[in-house]
């Protein structure tokens, strides 16, 4: 565990996080289920969108390109885009110190974004535009990390220890959004401290095969390349 206790000195974390996170990491069998608070704090900080840049809070330019916009499109498409990250940012800077209210209002945000755009899109434009922001709301890189797991064909127990594993990961990392909020190289190297402990859990249930098939899809995917 020493990687982590670097940390404290980097990012100015105390030892009582730090604590938190070696239970988090180490606990795999006794971490209760956080989806629905994970989901949460995830739509907050990616709404916010701390490391990209100024109008990609969400990979809006990959979307487009999966929904094939037309020209007309595009120009509206962008400034409902444009508009509904700067109320996201809005919202969370005068609610995250009230999660379940940030979550109501973000919430919110999200539906009448969802609304313009349907009303924008035709219908089959709108079905990959939901799923894609779906995916883009709970994390993207969760997503990509599902489908890392749904590749290594592990056995149902090993499933539900990947799962632990990456949960404590998730949680532990969004809890301590403040401390990197806005600090990309911060960020990274927060994420790559606590990946240590995390890459050590998946080595204890993963055979060799296993795990360096996930060394290789982390670096495929570019796992903890970016902010979320």
């Amino acid at each position: 565990m020493g990687e982590i206790f670097k940390l404290t000195e980097s990012i100015n974390l105390n030892q009582e996080v730090v604590q938190i996170l070696s239970r988090n990491l180490h606990r795999l069998y006794k971490v209760n289920s956080m989806k629905t608070y994970l989901f949460i704090i995830l739509l907050a900080c990616i709404f916010v969108g701390c490391n990209q840049q100024k109008n990609e809070r969400f990979n809006y330019t990959l979307i487009k390109s999966m929904i094939d916009v037309t020209p007309d499109q595009v120009e509206k498409f962008d400034a409902i885009t444009s508009r509904y990250t700067t109320l996201g940012r809005e919202t969370y800077d005068k609610f995250h110190h009230d999660k379940e209210k940030l979550a109501k209002e973000l919430e919110k945000v999200a539906k009448n974004q969802d609304a313009e755009m349907q009303s924008l899109l035709s219908e089959a434009q709108y079905v990959i535009y939901e799923r894609e922001i779906k995916i883009e709301r709970k994390g993207r890189e969760q997503h990509n990390m599902n489908l890392i797991k749904n590749a290594l064909e592990m056995d149902s127990t090993q499933q539900v220890q990947f799962d632990r594993a990456n949960e404590a990961f998730y949680t532990t990392l969004i809890d301590n959004h403040d401390n990197y909020h806005g600090k990309p190289d911060v960020y990274l190297e927060y994420y790559k401290e606590l990946d240590v402990s995390r890459r050590a859990a998946f080595e204890e249930f993963m055979n060799s095969d296993q795990y360096n098939l996930y060394l290789k899809l982390v670096d495929e995917y570019k796992i903890g390349k970016s902010e979320h």
